[in-house]
């Protein structure tokens, strides 16, 4: 919290935003878990590992840091956790996306950034269509 706070005061000085995005989780976030998929199989498996001291420990962090985000919405925080609801097959190994799961990030996050940096975005668009 305390380098959110920094990181505002400096975006602020020099004009720019500052957000942050929560990802998704395995073993916290929604997920629809493949059974036919041999990789969506083990990572639920590993998700409902308690021996794992992983587990636990990312079920107690995801929790408060939700539980912030919900109590704080004045934050530059913003969470993805509901992102892959509903979907499978969207995770590379236990942390981290695959290409189709970055993908629907990359679509989430897109309205946080035009909100947030919209003379960025109209450049950046300028850009991309020369």
């Amino acid at each position: 919290i305390y380098l959110s706070r920094t990181m505002k005061a400096v975006s602020s000085v020099s004009g720019s935003a500052f957000i942050r995005f929560l990802q998704p989780c395995l073993g916290f976030s929604p997920y629809e878990y493949d059974l036919s998929d041999d990789l969506d199989l083990d990572l639920l498996k590993r998700s409902n590992n308690q021996s794992d001291p992983y587990i636990p420990a990312v079920k107690e962090f995801y929790s408060r840091i939700t539980s912030y985000i919900d109590t704080h919405p004045d934050n530059s925080l913003v969470s993805l956790n509901d992102t892959f609801a509903g979907t499978s097959r969207m995770f590379h190994d236990f942390r981290h996306p695959n290409d189709a799961g970055y993908s629907l990030l990359a679509s989430k996050m897109l309205p946080y950034i035009k909100i947030q940096m919209p003379s960025w975005f109209e450049a950046s668009q300028t850009v991309i269509s020369l």
